[in-house]
């Protein structure tokens, strides 16, 4: 439930200062950059839904985990070739505020998914 109500607050904030450049009273520090991975929900999909459970044997897991390690690999290059182009492309601020207000969306449906889940 903890994470479903940071993310609704992340979808919040993000809806609120979208295109906005962040501000120098506001940096990103280590705590910051703690709470986030701690309450990301990709943490509790991988724990339940990816890796296998801990009855599998050492040696099923290996597997596993260097394919989710190669996948992870791939989809990181291809957020910051998506994140370079963007930039690159010196994308127009009502295009930014367009995407920023996407992604909170994007944010409250999975609060909601996970908010509603931890009850079912």
């Amino acid at each position: 439930m903890l994470c479903s109500i940071y993310l609704a607050y992340l979808a919040v904030w993000l809806w609120r200062s979208g295109g906005h450049a962040a501000p120098d009273t506001h940096p990103i520090t280590f705590r910051r950059v703690f709470l986030t991975t701690l309450m990301n929900p990709k943490n509790l999909i991988f724990a339940f839904g990816i890796f296998p459970t801990a009855i599998a044997g050492s040696g099923e897991l290996a597997p596993h985990l260097g394919g989710f390690s190669a996948i992870c690999t791939a989809v990181a290059a291809g957020w910051i070739a998506a994140g370079a182009l963007l930039h690159s492309r010196g994308a127009h601020q009502t295009h930014l505020n367009w995407f920023y207000r996407g992604e909170a969306f994007l944010l409250a449906g999975f609060a909601i998914v996970i908010f509603v889940s931890a009850y079912y």
